[in-house]
């Protein structure tokens, strides 16, 4: 029996607009993505909104925490970004949100990708179990091809250019991974817009 709640309807006729690009380009498909895009901002404003008045605005006023202003101006600079006059004024935001993300998380990955799997590679080096150790292998070898092939912008000739070489085989073995990856992503949000439509909206009952 097909469902007669408003809200199942209302997400069955944009899923089906969605999954109408598959046909050709239409104005469904733009307005189920519009509508989708509108949805996840509001929703990401409205979250912004809150967080932004439980630990900064909150704190401030009632507990006095005075060095909340500094973090509070800055996100006023960077609203100043919609302003043609005053758009200047969100390079200071800008400026230091990415110094103090580049350097949490350039530490963070430094540490998690680099240093920790090396470290664990030398100091635990297992002979008794040549897949670990035909991995440890690999996994230093790609990294210092990887980072060659990266940062050394020399002429690429003689040893260094097949060394690098290598280091660019390895880049493009990860990116075909990461490309099925993504595309099972995609076929589970597809997976789960059919049952949607099928089972929730149109009451198919699911195969035992």
């Amino acid at each position: 029996m097909v469902s007669l709640e408003p809200g199942l309807w209302i997400a069955a006729i944009l899923s089906i607009g969605y999954l109408s690009v598959v046909v050709k380009d239409n104005v469904w498909y733009r307005v189920a993505v519009e509508t989708l895009l509108g949805a996840s901002v509001g929703n990401w404003v409205v979250t912004a909104l809150l967080t932004v008045n439980a630990q900064a605005i909150t704190p401030l006023v009632i507990d006095g925490q005075v060095m909340l202003i500094i973090p509070i101006l800055l996100g006023i600079a960077l609203l100043m970004a919609v302003s043609a006059r005053y758009g200047w004024v969100s390079r200071y935001g800008n400026a230091w949100l990415m110094g103090v993300g580049c350097g949490i998380s350039g530490t963070t990955v430094v540490k998690q990708m680099i240093i920790v799997p090396i470290a664990d590679s030398i100091l635990t080096w297992n002979v008794a179990d040549a897949a670990v150790l035909l991995g440890r292998i690999v996994l230093i070898v790609s990294l210092v091809t990887t980072l060659l092939y990266f940062l050394l912008t020399i002429e690429r000739k003689g040893y260094l250019a097949r060394v690098q070489q290598v280091g660019r085989y390895f880049i493009m073995l990860m990116m075909g991974i990461f490309l099925p990856t993504h595309q099972n992503w995609n076929i589970g949000a597809m997976q789960q817009m059919l049952q949607l439509l099928m089972h929730q909206w149109l009451g198919i009952p699911e195969p035992m």
